[in-house]
């Protein structure tokens, strides 16, 4: 039962900052900081992201199928969204390693839980989660080099 907790707070971490990650790839303008508008318009998707999952409730306190389910949903729209936006050309190199990194992150978050429900291993589940953790930690590199480090903040921190 430990394991299955510690897996459902693994991947509500790891959801919700591959959530803000997402948001890097929007571009509707400016915010008034000084960063360029693409960079302002993903923070404000990763922070959006960020609420949606944190609605989700703590991990500790939910039910992993919500959580999982949740998190996989809120990521996927968040990569839809960013498919539809066209990012300035000297940034679309570190867009594409956020967007692949960011997928690769959601594979595995999906993967870890589809194992767990159809193994019951909860050992390989928290290996394969903190498999997807790296690569959301490389999507929110990404993130903040493309100016937008609100995408490496992690729901509840």
């Amino acid at each position: 039962m430990k394991a299955v907790a510690l897996g459902v707070v693994l991947l509500v971490a790891v959801a919700g900052a591959a959530t803000g990650a997402w948001v890097l790839l929007r571009d509707d303008g400016g915010d008034g900081d000084g960063r360029d508008p693409y960079a302002a318009a993903l923070a404000d998707l990763c922070v959006q992201a960020r609420g949606e999952i944190e609605a989700l409730g703590r991990p500790s306190e939910t039910p992993i199928d919500v959580v999982y389910a949740g998190t996989v949903r809120i990521g996927r729209e968040l990569l839809a969204q960013t498919r539809e936006l066209t990012p300035p050309e000297e940034k679309k190199a570190r867009v594409a390693v956020f967007a692949h990194q960011y997928g690769l992150y959601l594979d595995g978050l999906e993967y870890a839980y589809h194992y767990l429900e159809n193994q019951g291993n909860q050992v390989a589940f928290v290996q394969i989660v903190n498999g997807a953790l790296a690569n959301l930690a490389n999507a929110e590199r990404a993130a903040t080099e493309l100016g937008a480090p609100e995408c490496a903040v992690r729901p509840f921190e």
